[in-house]
């Protein structure tokens, strides 16, 4: 009786570390499970803090366009055989104020153009102004810009919570097409009169 006895509490006692190390494992794996769970959800509240954000952007940007108050400063041209360059957003823009709009390019580096920055400037009356939407709610902006020398068709879509768009100006003057790329935004001033945007 003795000698069993002796057995089942050397079994029990050598059963104990592997019970332990079980045990450790299982909490080890626990735990593992617990931080890819809360990182998850950081995520997902992360991604929905964001959501809520671009839509709240999104509307003021829409309303800026319904009001035909709005900028896209260009931080890339691309022209109609798709070469396109790094370019001055500060000098590079599509403009609209009420009925007044400006767009200018300038490439710099050297290049002479009639606005003394490498480009042009159009500055004119905006008209022919339509805004609808697309079946998954991005916004379809074109705009007839006449100047005294130039005039020229302005288009971009606007992805529904996008803060970029494609702004294409489409000279009537030579058939020279522009995209301007670019981050969208409202533009609520004066009447703008100077070279680069402040």
């Amino acid at each position: 009786m003795k000698k069993l006895f002796s057995v089942i509490v050397a079994l029990v006692i050598c059963s104990l570390p592997l019970y332990a190390e079980s045990s450790n494992d299982e909490n080890k794996k626990e735990q593992e499970k617990t931080e890819k769970q809360l990182k998850k959800e950081a995520k997902a509240k992360e991604k929905a803090l964001r959501a809520e954000r671009d839509s709240i952007e999104f509307t003021f940007m829409e309303e800026a366009i319904q009001e035909h108050y709005f900028v896209v400063t260009a931080d890339r041209i691309r022209n109609k055989k798709g070469y396109s360059q790094v370019v001055d957003p500060s000098t590079n823009f599509v403009l609209l104020q009420g009925d007044k709009a400006t767009i200018q390019f300038a490439l710099g580096h050297g290049f002479s153009g009639p606005n003394g920055l490498g480009g042009i400037t159009v500055e004119g009356k905006a008209s022919n102004i339509k805004i609808d939407y697309t079946k998954k709610g991005n916004l379809r902006f074109s705009m007839m810009v006449i100047g005294s020398s130039i005039s020229a068709e302005v288009s971009f879509t606007l992805p529904k919570n996008g803060k970029h768009c494609d702004a294409t100006v489409r000279s009537n003057f030579n058939s020279t097409n522009l995209t301007f790329s670019g981050k969208i935004q409202p533009y609520k001033k004066n009447l703008y009169k100077g070279r680069s945007l402040p």
